[in-house]
């Protein structure tokens, strides 16, 4: 059996297709082929493909079609017999598989044996594997679950691999000469990836080596171009080289040289500084330099034998190669010293700048290591490093025989002293000799092991060595230096040494090993986005020993668990630094990790002063002794004055997992004492304490001091921090408390803080489910006004629904407001207002006339009760009104206008921010892009401001509207892909996917493509059902493909779908359709509904999609019904507003309509400056209804 993704998901068995019956069970497939064998639990493919299906129900049909896939995977498996291939492995199912039964699988097989650094002779091998993988490419990858979130990671993943192998195939035939045969090729591939720079130095090298070089140096000015203008960067050094190269006619460029890309880096890391860049290179571009500092050539197979590149260490690297240039220049001894905390790669360093050294440049190189153990002999590194030069061909004169055979040499009394000075006389003496026939490079590593005997020979070098060339590289903890380490360091300064400290790698660097390491683990590159990589760089310290512990950990279990747990490696390590200190030094530490990973040194002291178990002398001497002892084992440092901070959160998290948890939580509580005493406005620190330290009688405080932290969290617009404590308080108080959240002691008002928290990080559907289920529970017999403040609670700024897409209005929430209404006297002006605007916002989309007497009676009281913030949460109940009918632009813009006039005079950003969205959706629907694009501009900096993710939700979806609108749909599928992406953390339901949904659908509709949306319409209507409105354009799509049975079928929903933001763009499908499946009496409704939006984009009042100018679909239906008067109206209608758009696709839509209606000289088309003026709507906000057909 052959099972195939790229391209449509297929499975082939003896040269026929198998039967994977409909998208579901394709979809399954797909889902367990995507792990690469691993075991997909149920819950994780019921939630990816089933969404919010009851998961009864979901794990029925699962099982059904695992049952059914089966059959077809294993078409001859006798009944009764357990599979193989598709089998139950708990906690769910599993593929068994071989490499060669998935092309998927065998392509990156392909990509990853062709990529390896290929020695002279071995493109053409390289060549033909590239294209045996490139060959089993069918089409995009998992083609019919490319836009689902499940498989988008995968199938960008493999996407890139793809390009990537297209560049190394064209790297290979350049290499092989075939520059003509790959230029058309390239050209190609620029234009389709034109931010892809390694295309462009191909495309460029090609066409300089067939003779176009003045084409090749406009090939890359125009890679310059595009990227100043998309990104904003220059090119990266690989352009600027080729560019420089080709100006001097460089003769490296004409031959067939291999231009190496690694197979690895799917995703290379960004940036081209030193921080990025491996070591091997900085020695080989000295060598081809030309500086004549190498005493011999090495063959190219011997120098493929280095070590691999140490992301992150360019410039270190490049220092030791400055000092080894200079040593064989001049004949003289340098010496490097490299320190560094344990783990910071200075052993890596070391061997990777000695095997260039040694391989590139004909060196030799000796290396010896102090060891940690005790019981070895005197000078022993010495005596290793002695050894390694015998063993590379220098032998060794008798004079170091009791160096390197202590037991021959061994001597008693004075002679002893007088012998040990003859061997180290020796011992430099032969360093002398062989670094007279060949450079020498000398490393010393972990000196702060050295023994007497060890420093002092290494004290008599710079004398012995002065004039020979030698690079002396010493390596140690500079920690943990001891006393006679340091002095003979001192002793080394009249060298004026090369001292690197090495510092934890950085972001770039970290994501680079990251995905390193994965490669050479055979598994794909991890999908690491900017932040993960940030939060893995925090959390290792950027300690390149933790860094790859982590790594594997990344590559075994997941994102998660990397940034939460502590990989078995690194535990180990810190438990071996641990066991070096005293028992008083190891208790500083696992104390300074209850109270914190940075830590006020005051507090520390006064948290341990009040511990029992050290009593009032800890804050004493010894607690400073002992403090002390911490800070010199490198696991803790001093970031300033009064601070202390753990070398990295995994080094804290290691000691805090070790320690007991009744231990924990006493030195927990024992630090919020301390915080309340010193700092007590250290809010965040005081509820963290105070909540790890609770138990069932205190959780209530703990409880109260986390809504105090998190409601000044949200004053300094750290909203994610809000969110974060009030999520770990939900956790303590499901396990500690007695009662639910809203009936404790101020329970109606913590659970508005909570609500409040969350809505304000962006995590709408968490608040929501708080807020209902605070309801639900609301004690009876509870004070009305506690009641009215939680109902009122979900008060942020909004043009979004705070509620399932897919669903109405939530009787709990309504019937609380009407019940309160009836009991809240008059005088709550204040409540009564909150109230009022709580159930427009509730009803908005389904309650007409109810929500907008809700909205107008919040607005006269906001009025009469004279606060500006009363005003605005009306204003935005009355905005939520303006989008019931078609062509209320106009109105949208009169009320945001006086939001955001009294928004600013008030100082309330968030409502400015909504006021101004409302804004760009006025200006939108009008094709105003100028003034719209100022105020997405001003949006996006308010909710950046704020820390208020949610605020930029339409300015991001706009960003993809604006390609749409100019007819670059690609950029806007691509840009609608990206916006999906970014907001799918909001918390809306997964209405991310229906927002999609509908632009490929608008996108795909203007480009005469519906018929392609069929499947990923349906699977929308599936999800949202009729309650979105999804009927109409889900109608639509069927016409479009032909299925008019099951379009009329859907009829009925056209008639009663919502009215919201996109309802004029729902109209226009439906019209569409009505013209499409001959309901005349439909069209005709649809047409009148419209009417008054004639000089408006159908959907562009909603910032984030459009279908064109509903004067356009007017057109078109008055067309079918015969108005050939009126539909010529409406097509010039639609060619003005195109050109007010700059839209020549919609000027060539509407110019085709009104070639079919008259003879070209019969009619004048409008200039860009005329404008229709169409009737505003009626004063009720409602146009007439639709009418049945």
């Amino acid at each position: 059996m052959e099972l195939r993704v790229l391209g449509a998901v297929e499975a082939w068995d003896d040269g026929r297709r198998a039967d994977l019956r409909g998208p579901r069970h394709r979809a399954v497939l797909a889902r367990l082929l995507m792990a690469r064998g691993r075991v997909v639990p149920l819950d994780q493919l019921i939630d990816d493909l089933w969404r919010d299906t009851p998961a009864e129900r979901a794990l029925g049909s699962l099982r059904t079609l695992v049952s059914t896939l089966r059959k077809a995977l294993e078409p001859g498996r006798p009944t009764r017999t357990p599979p193989r291939t598709l089998v139950t492995a708990p906690p769910g199912y599993a593929l068994r598989l071989d490499l060669a039964a998935v092309d998927a699988w065998r392509f990156e097989d392909l990509v990853r044996r062709a990529a390896e650094p290929s020695a002279p002779g071995r493109a053409a091998e390289t060549r033909d594997r590239l294209t045996a993988a490139l060959e089993l490419w069918r089409g995009g990858a998992y083609a019919e679950f490319a836009a689902e979130a499940w498989a988008a990671p995968e199938v960008t993943r493999l996407s890139e691999l793809r390009l990537l192998a297209a560049e190394r195939l064209a790297d290979a035939e350049l290499a092989l000469g075939a520059a003509a045969r790959v230029v058309a090729d390239l050209e190609a591939h620029t234009r389709a990836h034109p931010l892809r720079e390694e295309g462009w130095r191909l495309f460029a090298l090609a066409l300089y080596r067939t003779g176009r070089q003045a084409d090749a140096l406009s090939a890359l000015r125009t890679a310059r171009a595009v990227l100043k203008e998309e990104l904003g960067i220059d090119p990266g050094p690989a352009l600027r080289t080729l560019e420089e190269d080709i100006l001097r006619q460089c003769g490296s460029l004409a031959g067939a040289v291999e231009h190496v890309v690694s197979p690895q880096a799917v995703a290379p890391a960004a940036g081209g500084g030193p921080a990025g860049r491996g070591g091997r290179g900085l020695f080989e571009g000295s060598r081809e330099s030309g500086e004549g500092w190498a005493r011999s050539e090495v063959p190219r197979a011997v120098v493929d034998q280095t070590p691999a590149e140490l992301p992150g260490r360019g410039e270190a690297l490049e220092r030791l190669a400055r000092e080894a240039r200079h040593a064989a220049e001049r004949g003289a001894l340098r010496v490097a010293l490299v320190g560094g905390a344990p783990g910071t790669g200075k052993t890596a360093l070391a061997e990777t700048a000695a095997h260039a050294l040694t391989v590139t440049h004909g060196w030799a190189a000796a290396r010896g290591r102090c060891p940690e153990e005790t019981g070895a002999p005197p000078a022993h590194p010495w005596a290793e490093l002695l050894r390694a030069l015998v063993a590379d061909g220098h032998p060794a004169p008798p004079a170091l025989a009791p160096l390197l055979d202590p037991a021959a040499g061994s001597v008693a009394g004075a002679d002893a002293e007088s012998t040990r000075f003859r061997t180290h006389t020796a011992a430099t003496a032969h360093l002398a000799a062989v670094a007279r026939r060949t450079p020498l490079a000398v490393v010393l590593e972990d000196l702060h092991h050295a023994d007497d005997d060890t420093l002092t020979l290494l004290r008599r070098l710079p004398t012995a060595l002065a004039e020979s060339p030698v690079l002396l590289l010493v390596t140690f903890r500079t920690e943990e230096l001891t006393d006679a380490a340091r002095d003979t360091l001192a002793a080394l300064a009249r060298c004026e040494p090369a001292r690197l400290e090495l510092q934890g790698l950085d972001a770039t660097a970290v994501g680079a090993v990251l995905r390193e390491l994965a490669a050479h683990a055979g598994k794909p590159a991890p999908d690491l986005d900017e932040d993960t990589v940030r939060r893995l760089t925090e959390r290792t310290g950027g300690n390149p020993f933790f860094v790859r512990e982590t790594a594997r950990l990344l590559s075994a279990e997941g994102v998660d668990a990397a940034l939460t747990r502590v990989p078995p490696g690194v535990a180990d390590v810190i438990r071996h630094r641990l066991g070096a200190l005293s028992p008083g030094a190891q208790g500083m530490l696992r104390r300074a990790a209850v109270a914190g990973t940075d830590l006020d040194i005051d507090v520390f002291l006064e948290m341990c002063a009040a511990d029992d178990e050290g009593g009032p002398a800890r804050r004493g001497g010894a607690a400073v002794a002992h403090l002390e002892e911490a800070l010199g084992s490198g696991l803790l440092g001093e970031p300033g004055p009064g601070r202390l901070r753990f070398a990295s959160a995994l080094v804290r998290d290691t000691l805090y997992q070790e320690t007991s948890r009744l231990r924990r939580t006493h030195w927990h509580a024992a630090a919020a004492d301390a915080v309340e005493r010193l700092r007590p406005d250290d809010l965040a620190a005081l509820a963290h304490h105070r909540l790890e330290s609770a138990g069932p009688r205190d959780v209530d405080r703990a409880v109260r001091h986390v809504d105090a932290a998190a409601t000044a969290a949200r004053r300094d617009g750290d909203h994610q921090e809000a969110a974060r404590l009030w999520r770990r308080a939900l956790v303590v108080h499901e396990r500690l408390g007695t009662a639910p959240l809203v009936a404790g002691p101020d329970g109606p008002d913590l659970v508005v803080g909570l609500v409040r928290s969350l809505t304000s990080a962006g995590d709408f559907q968490g608040a929501r489910a708080q807020r209902v289920s605070a309801l639900e529970r609301f004690p009876a017999g509870g004070a009305p006004d506690a009641l009215a403040r939680l109902v009122a609670c979900d008060d942020m700024p909004t043009l979004w629904y705070h509620r399932d897409y897919a669903t109405g209005p939530d009787p709990r929430v309504t019937g609380a407001v009407e019940r309160l209404l009836a009991e809240l006297p008059e005088s709550e002006v204040a409540l009564r207002c909150r109230l009022h605007a709580v159930l427009a916002r509730e009803l908005d989309g389904f309650g007409g006339e109810r929500a907008v007497r809700a909205a107008a009676e919040a607005e006269r009281l906001a009025r009469r009760a004279g606060d500006p913030r009363l005003l605005v949460h009306a204003l935005n109940s009355r905005l939520l009104q303006t989008y019931g009918a078609a062509g209320l632009a106009p109105r949208r813009a009169r009320v945001a206008e006086e939001m955001l006039s009294v928004a600013r005079g008030a100082g309330l950003g968030a409502a400015e921010a909504v006021a101004r969205t409302a804004l760009l959706q006025a200006h939108a629907a009008r094709a105003a892009f100028r003034e719209a694009d100022e105020q997405a501009a001003a949006v996006r900096g308010l909710a950046a401001g704020l820390g208020m993710p949610a605020l930029g939700l339409v300015p991001t979806l706009y960003g993809a509207l604006r390609p749409a609108v100019a007819h670059r749909h690609d950029e806007a599928g691509r840009r609608y892909a990206a916006a999906r992406d970014e907001i799918g953390g909001l918390g809306l339901w997964g209405a991310e996917h229906a927002v999609y949904g509908l632009a490929l659908f608008c996108l795909r509709q203007q480009d005469g493509r519906l018929a392609e949306h069929v499947d990923l319409s349906l699977r929308e209507y599936e999800t949202w059902g009729r309650g979105a409105g999804c009927g109409a354009t889900h109608a639509l799509t069927l016409a479009a493909a032909g299925h008019g049975a099951r379009a009329r079928a859907l009829l009925p929903e056209l008639l009663t779908m919502r009215r919201d933001f996109l309802y004029e763009l729902r109209l226009a499908a439906a019209g569409l359709a009505a013209v499409r499946l001959g309901e005349d009496d439909l069209a005709e409704a649809a047409y009148e509904e419209l009417l008054p939006a004639a000089d408006e984009l159908a959907g562009a009042g909603s910032g984030m999609v459009t279908l064109g100018p509903v004067a356009q679909y007017l057109g078109e239906i008055a067309e079918h019904l015969g108005r050939a008067d009126d539909a010529v109206t409406h097509y010039c209608q639609a060619l003005s507003l195109a050109r007010r758009a700059d839209a020549p696709h919609w000027r060539d839509q509407a110019q085709r309509g009104l070639r079919r209606l008259a003879p070209a000289s019969a009619f004048r088309a409008p200039s860009p400056g005329s404008a229709f003026r169409v009737p505003e709507p009626a004063a009720s906000g409602r146009a007439p209804a639709v009418r049945a057909p």
